[in-house]
């Protein structure tokens, strides 16, 4: 399922790459609909990491940048992610999963429902990606929240 979420950021970045009118084409996430889906869209910052907000026809979703290989991609209403053994990275108490493909930096929050994918592409450096968080978590936080990243050694042994 991670490899599929990982795969579809990748489209979804190549499909906003070829923009020069200022819309990106991205695909809604299945929850896309929701009203806090709406609410955190009318919350995110005209700019993220130096890049100008761009138009998005897609239900739950948003970009900054128009540019190939320079667009940040956010999809509200995205599957929530499992547990993982994947990085969790705490932001202004927002948890996100991170994940890594060959084009991007994805951050999906955890234990927040709608759930919220952001795609930065690796144009942006590794260092820089994660400020994206930073700026977004204004937005972010109100998202209901029913679990929290949990470090493995914060868990009880079974002996």
């Amino acid at each position: 399922m991670r490899a599929l979420v990982a795969s579809v950021a990748v489209l979804v970045l190549a499909g906003c790459s070829g923009s020069s009118s200022g819309s990106a084409a991205v695909q809604p996430g299945p929850s896309s609909s929701a009203p806090a889906c709406t609410r955190l869209l009318n919350k995110v910052p005209a700019t993220l990491l130096g890049l100008k907000h761009a138009d998005s026809a897609a239900r739950g979703a948003t970009a900054w940048g128009e540019h190939a290989g320079h667009t940040i991609v956010l999809r509200c209403g995205v599957t929530p992610p499992t547990a993982t053994t994947s990085p969790c990275i705490t932001t202004d108490d927002v948890d996100w999963i991170f994940d890594e493909t060959g084009t991007a930096y994805v951050f999906t929050t955890f234990g927040r429902e709608p759930a919220v994918e952001v795609s930065v592409p690796k144009s942006i450096s590794r260092e820089q990606a994660p400020g994206a968080m930073a700026a977004l978590a204004g937005a972010v936080k109100p998202l209901p929240q029913g679990r929290h990243c949990t470090d493995l050694d914060d868990v009880p042994s079974s002996s």
